[in-house]
């Protein structure tokens, strides 16, 4: 019952943060049985949170002992039985490392009992552009469970790719990749002299397939720039409230393409390669100073289909307003505090979220009950009954509100910008369709060459 509580109110305050979550594999997820979800570690809490919110079958979480030391957070362990790990650089503040082999007993007999677990084998949140290095916990886990149960029921290790938009940023989005699960039980028997070291590589080896990640923090630039050129193909961007889920899977596959392509390319053509990624970057700061992405850069300019949008657009955004105002106007002030509080504690990007979504819980509640409380005072019970229960609907409503004017003025001030600039707008045209054209042909010579090094 409490499991089930509290993460509604972590996937109300998610659906309150991100604009959007896209998920992608969820089948390879057993729905009953030993399962361990080992996943890559870039955004603080937000990382157990997700995965535990997307899942229907109960997840038990695992993090660093020192969180004890808060004392709303110790009660949420002890309510949520999540199972501490003692980190050897948090010695001085209490940690134990000993404990760890209590910890990696404790996940063992949680899959024992059929349990879903969640680790994160890099040991800490980071913002770095490519993972680091894996520790061996998950790994012994699961080979614990597997020396302990060897005929019992299989073990479902599941590689989980995590990622984030701009995970400091309110209304950003997010998405996972739940890769193909391994059978631990299977891979003991083809490995019988593998230990926790060959199925720690195995395991980051697989994660590393389920996220992109670079050499230095301009690589990204480059190849976020470059993928999201190759993704328009020259069309303009959907229409609103028509956009697809984001296919992160197939953006991580096409970036792990553009690396190999640009390591094939640097091999006896490197003054080609500087060129063109120049020209990627160049184009991209060119879009990034007028505010508008590659995709928009193809928006028709038809006039009439303009008017068009602006009319049903108004029309829309006229209907909600009412509700929408109602929903800001009570969740302003538990918003203006949680945000104060957020900018003040949160030091590092992967601090924004996760204190949002703990600290937002309370402070939403706090303020709502006395908001609550204070109608009843003033008028009656039941108009207080009704007030609380518009307050989430309404909240909600406000949310996507802002969401979709937001979306409909960027759309309307890019056609106003490229309208007054046609001039400027085909140059960037050409200029966009040059580069793709480019991309293209690289892409078909490096594919000609993987297939005549297959062949020979």
């Amino acid at each position: 019952m409490i499991y089930r509580l509290v993460r509604a109110l972590w996937r109300a305050a998610l659906f309150a943060f991100f604009r959007r979550i896209g998920v992608q594999g969820r089948g390879n997820v057993p729905a009953r049985g030993p399962a361990l979800l080992v996943a890559n570690h870039t955004n603080a809490f937000i990382d157990g949170l997700l995965v535990l919110t997307r899942l229907e079958r109960p997840v038990t979480l695992t993090v660093k002992s020192t969180l004890r030391r808060n004392p709303m957070l110790a009660a949420l362990i002890r309510a949520m039985h999540v199972v501490e790990f003692h980190r050897s650089q948090d010695v001085g503040e209490g940690a134990d490392p000993a404990k760890n082999v209590d910890a990696v007993g404790a996940c063992a007999a949680r899959l024992a009992d059929g349990g879903c677990i969640v680790i994160f084998p890099e040991g800490v949140s980071h913002s770095d552009p490519a993972l680091r290095p894996f520790r061996t916990g998950a790994a012994r886990i699961a080979l614990a469970y597997v020396d302990a149960h060897p005929r019992g029921p299989a073990l479902a290790l599941v590689p989980t790719g995590l990622h984030f938009e701009a995970k400091e940023r309110f209304r950003s989005s997010a998405g996972m990749i739940f890769g193909e699960a391994m059978d631990v039980h299977a891979w003991r028997r083809d490995h019988p002299g593998g230990d926790a070291h060959a199925l720690t590589e195995e395991i980051e080896a697989r994660i590393r397939g389920l996220t992109a990640n670079y050499d230095a923090e301009r690589e990204m630039e480059i190849f976020g720039r470059a993928a999201e050129l190759l993704e328009t193909a020259d069309d303009g961007p959907p229409p609103l409230g028509q956009e697809p889920a984001a296919d992160v899977a197939a953006r991580v596959s096409l970036i792990h393409r553009l690396q190999a392509g640009r390591q094939w390319l640097g091999h006896g053509r490197r003054a080609e390669l500087e060129a063109l990624e120049e020209r990627v970057r160049g184009f991209g700061r060119k879009l990034h100073r007028l505010g508008i992405t590659a995709a928009e850069l193809f928006l028709p300019m038809e006039v009439p289909r303009a008017a068009f949008f602006v009319f049903r657009e108004m029309e829309l955004l006229a209907a909600g307003s009412p509700i929408a105002a109602w929903g800001w106007m009570n969740a302003l002030p538990a918003y203006a505090v949680t945000k104060a509080v957020v900018m003040k504690m949160s030091k590092d990007r992967d601090h924004f979220a996760s204190n949002s979504v703990f600290l937002g819980i309370p402070i939403f509640l706090l303020f709502w009950g006395m908001q609550i409380a204070l109608v009843a005072l003033v008028a009656s019970p039941l108009r207080a009954v009704l007030y609380a229960l518009s307050l989430p609907y309404a909240g909600a409503v406000a949310l996507l509100y802002r969401d979709r004017a937001g979306s409909a003025w960027r759309r309307a001030r890019t056609f106003l910008l490229l309208a007054r600039r046609p001039g400027h707008r085909r140059k960037l045209v050409d200029e966009a369709r040059s580069i793709l054209a480019d991309l293209r042909r690289l892409a078909a010579e490096f594919e000609a060459a993987e297939t005549s090094n297959a062949v020979s």
